[in-house]
Order: C-alpha cells, then sequence, then structure tokens
C-alpha cells in the first residue's frame, strides 16, 4: 500500500493535534484534581 506523502503529513499532523488535545486534558484534570486536594 503506498501512501501519498500529503496523507503522511496529514496523518501525523492529526496526531500530533491529538496529543496537544490529550496534554491539554491531563493537564486541566491534574491542576483540578491539585485545587480539590488542597
Amino acid at each position: 500500500m503506498k501512501l501519498a506523502p500529503g496523507k503522511i503529513w496529514w496523518l501525523l499532523r492529526s496526531i500530533s493535534w491529538e496529543v496537544r488535545l490529550l496534554r491539554s486534558l491531563l493537564k486541566d484534570a491534574g491542576s483540578g484534581l491539585r485545587l480539590r486536594v488542597k
């Protein structure tokens, strides 16, 4: 199966976007837990 460079670029971009979203969600959850613990 041959992927076009544009498709690969789009895949990498979507993956990095998901990782960024997950990281921000985890950061929000962590700060919320810290606030709740205090």
